[in-house]
């Protein structure tokens, strides 16, 4: 009699351990979540931000082949600078605005 109220005390914390357990295996569960959520987030806005870098590296590139020591009567034009000026930004915009809208289009970004 003695050892049945004992082995039913011990079931009881055991069943109360089992169920403890189950909670911190749902809140482990919970975080991992919150945590890729925020991974993911993360990545979203790298990969905007290495889109951002290219956009502007092309813009670089254009400014560096037209910043050399060069003699090719190019310079001599008015005109020239304010459209190669004109064209490399609003290439640039429009490749990273193109990018940022395929991300989204195939919902990757998760704002």
């Amino acid at each position: 009699m003695l050892l049945e109220a004992y082995f039913m005390h011990v079931d009881n914390t055991y069943n109360r351990l089992q169920t403890l357990n189950e909670y911190i295996q749902d809140t482990e569960d919970l975080v991992n979540l919150k945590l890729d959520q925020h991974r993911n987030q993360l990545i979203g806005i790298d990969l905007i931000l290495t889109s951002l870098t290219c956009s502007l590296a092309m813009m670089t590139a254009v400014a560096g082949f037209f910043g050399m020591n060069l003699n090719s009567g190019v310079q001599e034009e008015p005109v020239i600078f304010q459209l190669v000026t004109l064209v490399s930004v609003v290439g640039a915009l429009t490749l990273f605005a193109l990018f940022v809208g395929l991300l989204w289009f195939r919902q990757m970004l998760v704002f």
